[in-house]
């Protein structure tokens, strides 16, 4: 049986179409689709809220931001396209230039995010995504507390500052990342790490039993990798001629021990001295990812009654590429497809587990 694509708009339902691509990155801002059809008998209104679902299953909230319509002798064409509502804080600017000194991550989403959804939308923070990160909750409150969300000391949001910016480099600060669930849940979390649950598997044996890969890539890039990573807290101040010199209040070095040579980066970080050792394993975990990327095709959307999804664990056994690969890999991005050329397929894109990036 095929798998079914239904666009929920309203009351409407769509789900004929001539092809279709849905896509989700961890790494990435706001996930997309692009679906074409015919003709319908009714008009989708501009900027819609609609959710979209694969096999019965919901995997994206969003809007729709660009409607196209076509003819020619073939008949007419439809393209809707939209994202999650991430793409709204994507696009949105901040528009008050407050400080920020002492504020929380929780308080800030939620100053920020609350401005933008004026369409009775429930926000909710909390640590959805399984990984190290530890959370408390306040006695009589669903609100979830980070054990980790330290104030910041930074100066103030400036002028064309996104809201997405501030909130995604302010959880990166942390330790943490952000990003939009299928339901249209704002979270800070880690993606989940070796120990978790492994629920996907990908095989591809030389004598061909078991394969479920239609295609493979494999990518090493040591470019961007160091041997150590310094992060340097730097504080501006003031001096008697009115100039603002800049101090060292803390540093934090940590290295790479599986790299093969000497070769150290070092940055500054002008958040505060709580932050350094935070910054200087993020730097080390974004050269992880860009590091090590795998690419897989295969057939249809789901694997054992359950669609491929992002940030789930997958034992990867792969006897091609040179490499002999058989180890536990996190799918952090995620494409499903269907055209007249290939069918449906989702492509699936892996790295190390347990990575902020």
């Amino acid at each position: 049986m095929a798998d079914k694509v239904t666009l929920v708009v309203g009351e409407r339902e769509l789900s004929v179409w001539s092809s279709y691509k849905v896509t989700h990155d961890l790494y990435l801002g706001a996930g997309h689709f692009t679906l074409e059809c015919g003709r319908i008998d009714w008009k989708i209104p501009d900027a819609a809220l609609c959710k979209l679902y694969v096999n019965d299953q919901l995997e994206l909230t969003g809007i729709v931001d660009r409607i196209s319509a076509s003819y020619d002798k073939k008949g007419e064409k439809l393209t809707i396209e939209g994202r999650d509502l991430m793409g709204l804080v994507v696009d949105s600017s901040c528009e008050e230039f407050f400080s920020v000194a002492g504020m929380k991550l929780s308080e800030l989403a939620r100053r920020l995010l609350g401005k933008l959804f004026t369409f009775n939308r429930a926000l909710v923070i909390g640590d959805d995504i399984v990984g190290g990160l530890k959370r408390k909750q306040k006695q009589g409150s669903k609100d979830c507390l980070f054990l980790g969300d330290k104030p910041q000391v930074i100066t103030q949001l400036h002028v064309g500052m996104t809201v997405f910016q501030v909130l995604r480099d302010y959880a990166m600060s942390r330790g943490l990342m952000f990003y939009c669930l299928p339901d249209g849940t704002f979270t800070f979390g880690k993606p989940k790490s070796l120990g978790g649950e492994v629920v996907r598997t990908l095989i591809h044996r030389l004598d061909g039993v078991g394969n479920n890969i239609i295609s493979g890539e494999y990518e090493r890039d040591s470019a961007k990798r160091y041997s150590s990573v310094r992060v340097m807290g730097m504080q501006q101040g003031q001096d008697e001629m009115g100039m603002e010199p800049t101090k060292m209040i803390n540093s934090t070095t940590l290295p790479d021990p599986t790299f093969p040579f000497h070769k150290a980066l070092v940055v500054k970080n002008n958040n505060d001295y709580q932050s350094t050792e935070l910054h200087a394993q993020m730097l080390l975990e974004r050269m992880r990812h860009e590091g090590l990327k795998l690419n897989y095709k295969v057939a249809r959307h789901s694997q054992g009654g359950e669609n491929w999804g992002i940030n789930r664990l997958c034992r990867v056994r792969d006897q091609a590429l040179n490499v002999g690969l058989d180890g536990t890999y996190l799918i952090y991005g995620r494409t499903f497809s269907m055209s007249k050329s290939e069918g449906q397929i989702t492509e699936l894109r892996l790295g190390p587990p347990g990575v902020v990036a």
